[in-house]
C-alpha cells in the first residue's frame, strides 16, 4: 500500500521499463540530490540519491543500478569506485549491482577499512537472516544476493530495521524495507 508514501523516481533513459525509485513515508522530509558527473555521464549506470536533513546531520540515501555485462557496450567497465562519491559520513547505498558484493572494489575496500557496513551480512542485527539471497536474475534461477545494501558507520543508527520482503508482483528482486 502505497497510499501514505511519496514515489521518488527516475525512469530509464533509453530502452523502454525500468528505472530507479524510493517510496518515503509522508511524514519524512526529504529532497533530491543531483547525480554527481562521475555516474551521470556514464552510460549504463543509473543512480538516484535523496537526503533526509537531521537536527545534526542529513541521511544521504543512494540507489544504483548497474545492468548485466550482457547488457552494456562492449569491454564496459562500471564506475564501482565512484558510487560512494559526494556522500556524507551518514549516507547508504542501495541497489542492483550484478555483482557480489565481495567483488565491487570500491565496496570491498570501504568495507575492510571499516568505513561501510555491507548491511546484508548483518541482517540479524534487524531480526533479519545474514547474507539472505534476495535476488534472481528470472524467476527459475539460482537466487543471490547480488543487489546490496551498504550504510557508513554514521548511518547505521538511522536502520531500524531491515526486511526482506518477498514478493510475487516482482518475481526476480525483494524489496529491502530499511
Amino acid at each position: 500500500n502505497t497510499k501514505n508514501y511519496t514515489l521518488v523516481r527516475k525512469d530509464r533513459g533509453k530502452n523502454k521499463g525500468g528505472g530507479l525509485a524510493f517510496l518515503v513515508h509522508e511524514s519524512v522530509t526529504f529532497y533530491q540530490e543531483t547525480t554527481p558527473p562521475t555516474l551521470s555521464n556514464d552510460p549504463h549506470l543509473e543512480s538516484l540519491t535523496i537526503t533526509i536533513p537531521g537536527k545534526d546531520n542529513k541521511l544521504q540515501i543512494r540507489n544504483i543500478y548497474i545492468p548485466p555485462y550482457s547488457s552494456c557496450q562492449p569491454q564496459y567497465t562500471p564506475p564501482l569506485n565512484n558510487i560512494f562519491d559526494e556522500l556524507n559520513d551518514t549516507s547508504i547505498v542501495i541497489g542492483d549491482f550484478n555483482a557480489q558484493p565481495d567483488s565491487l572494489p570500491a565496496a570491498k575496500d570501504l568495507i575492510e577499512n571499516e568505513k561501510w557496513i555491507d548491511v546484508g551480512t548483518k541482517a540479524s542485527w534487524w531480526g533479519g537472516r545474514d547474507n539472505e539471497n534476495i535476488c534472481q536474475t528470472r524467476p527459475q534461477a539460482k537466487p543471490s544476493r547480488i543487489d546490496g545494501v551498504f550504510a557508513s558507520e554514521g548511518a547505521i543508527q538511522f536502520i531500524k530495521k531491515f526486511e526482506i520482503i518477498k514478493d510475487d508482483m516482482i518475481p526476480t528482486h525483494s524489496v529491502v524495507r530499511l
